[in-house]
């Protein structure tokens, strides 16, 4: 059964718990209520949320829920920097050169129709000129 918040143990009887997901314990771990006898053997007397009770069942208070619970602000805490992978760095490489490979062609048509505008538009005034009768 999944621990949906984090919990104080009032009483438990025989309660194991995996804490695989908010610590690097793989194995189970025996929880019990904390008393003047076990204060010093047992540190930690809470169900902490998204732990998994394997064995037993117990009594709790309700100490946290939601984005309070103790999962989720070492959660929040975590920072995860995305490095790119050797793949994406290709592939980057690659964008860039297609990207200036396009703007370059591009410069290029641009000039040539420019040209090819200024030209048409010169020789025709020099047409206009010479079926006028002007002379120069």
């Amino acid at each position: 059964m999944r621990v949906p918040a984090d919990c104080l143990i009032i009483d438990s009887y025989h309660l194991m718990v995996n804490e695989s997901n908010v610590s690097i314990l793989k194995s189970d771990v025996s929880k019990q209520t904390l008393t003047d006898t076990n204060f010093n053997s047992n540190p930690n007397p809470f169900l902490f949320s998204s732990t998994t009770i394997s064995k037993g069942f117990a009594t709790a208070v309700v100490c946290s829920l939601g984005s309070n619970a103790y999962f989720r602000k070492d959660m929040e805490k975590m920072t995860f920097e995305d490095f790119p992978t050797p793949t994406q760095m290709r592939l980057q490489k690659i964008i860039e050169q297609i990207y200036f490979l396009g703007m370059l062609v591009c410069a290029m048509i641009g000039t040539c129709l420019l040209t090819q505008h200024f030209l048409k538009y010169r020789y025709v005034l020099v047409e206009e000129d010479i079926f006028s009768g002007e002379s120069f």
